[in-house]
């Protein structure tokens, strides 16, 4: 219905913007007032990012709007990935190495004299 009402989408990407400017700098708000701006969030920007194809944004506006919705709930999950990216720099390692010796055993890319560095990275969106 937004999207019907206005004509000019670049309105719609300069509200969406506002919208991630407001939910990173939601914590100098009234507990109230975070939790109702970050249900409209929820309700209605980030369906709107993900309907414009902007992934990103959206995945940013739920995260950032999950932690003010449901507080406990977003540490649990927090500390969980946290613990699951520690319980797998082991696995990772292995990996790496594995990866590693693959790489510089490829004729291939031998002959191509190309430098190849791998780096792991544990990502957390939270």
């Amino acid at each position: 219905m937004f999207l019907a009402m206005t004509e000019e989408v670049r309105v719609i990407i300069v509200k969406l913007a506002d919208r991630l400017h407001n939910m990173r700098t939601l914590s100098h708000m009234l507990s109230h007032k975070q939790s109702s701006i970050a249900m409209e969030t929820l309700q209605v920007f980030a369906p709107l990012a993900k309907l414009l194809g902007m992934y990103q944004i959206k995945s940013e506006l739920e995260n950032l709007s999950f932690m003010y919705t449901n507080p406990q709930d977003y540490a649990k999950v927090k500390r969980r990935v946290a613990e699951l990216c520690k319980e797998q720099e082991k696995e990772i390692e292995e990996a790496n190495k594995i990866l590693i010796k693959t790489i510089e055993d490829d004729q291939f890319l031998d002959l191509m004299t190309v430098n190849t560095e791998v780096r792991s990275v544990c990502k957390i969106n939270l």
